[in-house]
């Protein structure tokens, strides 16, 4: 009888060792050890200036850590730049929308599409077959992202005059264009209104399961992050308090205290 082949084993598309950041004498962050599934939706909560943002920051190549470990699929990535980073397959969105906002809809998705491009400067110039078959896909694929988000018919108006619930799906389908294996949202229903919150807790359900990928999530609507999170990490003053499943979370002592303060 054949013996059944061991599994093998898969790194994880991200995980932190003791993760830290120090800006002089400020502990911004000390320690954090998070770890992403495949295809997993995962929060990362906690009150302002608890040092949610200065870990997305770290893991995209805005801040180099102070100390600590970045995996991504096994590999090290801590200290990369950012560009590198999102070529081997991360993708964010920021709590501050930041589209080019005097241009098209279409050129804003095109755009993001530049580390996918391999021709040169010459044919660029001179628009040969590589120039022109590149560009093809790109617009191809620009359009399909577009319309699989419904902002196809709004491809050629501008990214600025938008609604705002429009503008975060734009950004979220820009960072989709960079075809991202693990996408960061930092507080992507920061300002929207209930009905928009709702679509939105739609919409990340579907691009998890459509594109097959990684989510990691700050939040600060809990009705969001305890509907759509399978697993939620909580830092308050830089520190990990709490880990474990929405259930857990809010029955927490720790996280109740820390977002309420002392009974």
């Amino acid at each position: 009888m054949e013996k059944s082949p061991l599994p093998t084993f898969q790194p994880l598309p991200l995980v932190t060792h003791k993760l830290g950041m120090t800006f002089g004498g400020l502990k911004a962050v000390q320690d954090i050890n998070l770890k992403v599934g495949k295809n997993e939706i995962v929060g990362l909560i906690g009150p302002n200036g608890a040092g949610k943002t200065t870990c997305f920051n770290m893991i995209t190549g805005v801040y180099t850590p102070s100390h600590g470990r970045i995996d991504f699929f096994g590999k090290s990535i801590g200290g990369q730049k950012p560009a590198a980073i999102n070529r081997q397959g991360i993708a964010r969105t920021f709590q501050n929308i930041r589209l080019f906002k005097q241009l098209s809809v279409f050129d804003n998705v095109r755009a993001a599409m530049h580390s996918q491009i391999t021709y040169g400067l010459f044919s660029a110039l001179i628009r040969n077959a590589a120039y022109r078959h590149q560009e093809s896909m790109v617009a191809e694929r620009s359009i399909k992202l577009l319309d699989m988000f419904d902002l196809k018919t709004r491809a050629t108006e501008i990214a600025g005059s938008l609604p705002y619930g429009e503008q975060r799906k734009l950004e979220i389908v820009r960072a989709l264009a960079t075809s991202p294996k693990l996408l960061l949202l930092d507080e992507p229903a920061a300002g929207m209104n209930p009905q928009e919150t709702a679509l939105l807790t739609q919409l990340i359900r579907r691009i998890k399961n459509e594109f097959d990928l990684s989510i990691l999530l700050i939040e600060h609507d809990m009705s969001l992050v305890m509907k759509i999170c399978e697993r939620i990490y909580v830092l308050d003053y830089g520190k990990e308090i709490a880990h474990g499943t929405p259930h857990e979370i809010q029955t927490n002592k720790e996280v109740i205290k820390a977002y309420l303060g002392e009974a």
